[in-house]
């Protein structure tokens, strides 16, 4: 009874990440993908927990088994759509998505077909029998209808399931190394208040899921059921993952975030949808736009499209991209190595684009930005305290963040935010 229990939390847990988003984010840009990938990870978390329950019967195990050649290989394709409809990129053809939609449906069909062929009975004993003595059982239907439903339902299965494996491990290498991850930003996502895609936080998360389901698929069925232990671990991880995923596609739509924004999503309502990468904008508009029009904001004056670039156009626009579309100058203490980094460039290079471009040195440009989101943050979040605006705006403390916002602005952020409300 303990067993059949937290056997079905993860799943229950996945059903809630479907209703929180039915609720919450119906208008993101990967609303639907999530959901798909939500709506297969709980079906294939009820087969697992079902056909490994002690409670279910031998007849219900193999009606589960049967659904699992349908469900697991379709997890870690749609994770792949998933993780590029974060990207904003197109990776797959349809040609390529119907060869993932064909490859479960045959062995679906084919384990289907063969379950009416041979009989239901003989099904049953054949995998009580499998289950119990594993490999050793095989032998003795060598030759026989039950051999070759071992050798495409379960060889074949665990064939397919080893590829995709392989091939979805392959595709997280070229993410990681296309979108310079690194465990650093992790670290500074948890504890120095950084910010990071949305998209390295979910690799982070469903590698470790998505590796549990294809142990799971390879570990004899027996020796999971006989240790309790086990589950409750494997119930566990998978339950806080499974919860994790959810939280982070709620933010979707958005290109870099912090904690101290996902909180500020849930205060005001956002929940991960495009309001969140535009509500600061389009409230300062609505609420200043006079002032604005007198005075626009220190990133458009860097950025606007009427300067000249007499530098390299590619990597000056690579670099535009990371900072105003991306929002990595809200990165606390990010450095001119991982600047280049993610430009695939030289740091001598990057250095004199940006001296070059914009009259001024990358620290001095980042502080710039900052500010400018600054100004932004405090007329959108009245009750932040200081320390909580420095953490969402790139500062490392607040009273780095008061003494760079008065350098750069010529007044402290206080003065600043009392001479607005004056003016408009």
């Amino acid at each position: 009874m303990i067993q059949t229990f937290l056997l079905l939390i993860p799943v229950f847990t996945a059903l809630y990440g479907i209703l929180i988003h039915l609720l919450f984010a119906p208008k993101s840009r990967t609303f639907l993908t999530a959901v798909m990938f939500l709506f297969v990870m709980t079906l294939y978390l009820f087969t697992g927990s079902t056909y490994s329950s002690p409670m279910a019967s031998m007849r219900t195990q193999v009606q589960m088994f049967l659904l699992t050649q349908l469900v697991a290989p379709s997890l870690i394709p749609l994770f792949m759509v998933y993780a590029s409809k974060l990207r904003g990129k197109h990776e797959h053809t349809w040609a390529g998505l119907m060869f993932w939609v064909l490859v479960p449906a045959a062995l679906f069909t084919s384990a289907v077909v063969q379950h009416h062929m041979i009989g239901e009975e003989q099904i049953e004993l054949f995998l009580k029998d499998y289950f119990t003595r594993g490999i050793e059982a095989v032998g003795s239907y060598a030759g026989g209808p039950l051999h070759y439903f071992y050798t495409w339902n379960i060889v074949a299965f665990n064939y397919v399931m080893l590829v995709e494996v392989l091939i979805l491990l392959v595709y997280l290498i070229r993410i990681h190394i296309a979108e310079g991850f690194r465990l650093r930003h992790i670290w500074s996502f948890l504890f120095q208040g950084g910010r990071v895609s949305p998209l390295e936080l979910t690799c982070q998360t469903v590698v470790p899921l998505l590796l549990i389901f294809s142990l799971r698929i390879f570990v004899r069925k027996s020796y999971v059921d006989s240790h309790l232990w086990l589950t409750f671990i494997l119930a566990f991880l998978v339950t806080a993952l499974v919860f994790l995923f959810s939280y982070y596609a709620l933010f979707g739509a958005v290109r870099l975030i912090s904690l101290s924004d996902m909180r500020a999503a849930f205060r005001y309502n956002i929940h991960g949808d495009k309001e969140l990468a535009q509500s600061i904008e389009e409230e300062v508009e609505d609420a200043g736009a006079s002032s604005q029009a007198a005075s626009p904001s220190l990133a458009a004056q860097l950025f606007s499209p009427e300067k000249i670039f007499p530098e390299d156009d590619s990597l000056r626009a690579r670099f535009q991209h990371l900072m105003v579309d991306e929002q990595l100058f809200l990165q606390p203490s990010l450095t001119l190595t991982e600047v280049s980094e993610r430009l695939h460039s030289n740091k001598t290079y990057v250095s004199k684009m940006v001296n070059n471009t914009y009259n001024i040195g990358l620290p001095e440009l980042l502080n710039t930005l900052r500010v400018d989101y600054a100004e932004q943050y405090i007329l959108t979040h009245r009750s932040a305290r200081q320390d909580e605006i420095a953490k969402a705006c790139g500062f490392l403390s607040a009273s780095s963040f008061n003494n760079i916002f008065k350098r750069v602005t010529g007044m402290t952020p206080k003065v600043w935010e009392a001479s607005f409300r004056e003016s408009v």
